[in-house]
């Protein structure tokens, strides 16, 4: 991927935020304006939460230093540095996935039954192994967790297989390294 991919979600942000109505900053650091819903949000996601209005004193001195000092990165150039591009872009990609995989988890898992036959059925053929001192009402819950999961990646696995029917895909598995 390029830096466009990079950056055009970025721009975007920026845009759709621009239109949004126009809080007055309770914290100005240059031309940094930082709202106190802003403020709040990042409070909440912080360590000092747990101390409530006591930590409110200390984030805000923590708050001020990291602004001050991403400030200056962005002032030497840093954001704009290949190795902090590609990492900007492995955890954007990291997080949509991690979206879009719980969104279509959920979405599979309302319409993923396990049945008591089935899970009798899983007992009875590994009982002797795995349950050998364990009655079928004792490991109930867990079978029908493990067969659940199993077909919540099963069905995960045929979403994948066919997202990849609808590309083209190409391997040169000769440039890769990849030996048959």
């Amino acid at each position: 991927m390029n830096r466009i991919t990079v950056v055009l979600p970025v721009i975007i942000l920026l845009i759709l935020g621009g239109c949004a109505k126009k809080e007055k900053p309770a914290i100005e650091i240059g031309e940094i304006k930082v709202t106190a819903d802003e403020f709040k949000e990042a409070f909440r996601a912080s360590r000092f939460a747990e101390y409530k209005e006591l930590g409110h004193a200390d984030f805000l001195n923590t708050f001020l230093k990291r602004k001050l000092i991403l400030k200056e990165a962005e002032r030497l150039g840093l954001d704009k540095d290949p190795e902090f591009l590609k990492d900007v872009q492995y955890f954007w990609e990291q997080s949509l996935l991690k979206l879009v995989l719980a969104r279509q988890s959920k979405e599979l898992a309302s319409t993923i039954i396990v049945s008591d036959r089935e899970i009798d059925h899983y007992y009875q053929t590994h009982k002797e192994k795995d349950f050998p001192d364990a009655q079928l009402s004792d490991v109930y819950s867990q079978i029908k967790w493990f067969l659940l999961k199993k077909k919540q990646n099963n069905a995960l696995d045929a979403w994948v297989e066919a997202l990849s029917t609808r590309e083209s895909i190409v391997v040169n598995e000769k440039l890769l390294g990849i030996k048959k």
